[in-house]
């Protein structure tokens, strides 16, 4: 065998081995991805239950932004 082919071709016997490495690792991510999911769904819910908001327009929002930064400068 050609010396660059050892440093550069994947090696057959692995290939098995990374195959199910690869697939415990997106299992995983999708289990993360569904309980960040079920969580947003929780926080989303638990927000419209609390009732309405003190501010009644976008601009108010960022008027008290602006005044918060102004106080913590």
């Amino acid at each position: 065998m050609i010396v660059w082919q050892q440093f550069f071709l994947p090696k057959q016997r692995n290939n098995m081995a990374s195959v199910e490495k690869l697939s415990i690792a997106l299992t995983h991510k999708e289990a993360l991805q569904d309980q960040e999911i079920r969580e947003l769904h929780r926080l989303w819910h638990e927000g419209l239950e609390s009732g309405g908001g003190r501010y009644k327009s976008l601009e108010e929002i960022k008027q008290a932004a602006r005044k918060r930064q102004v106080v913590h400068a």
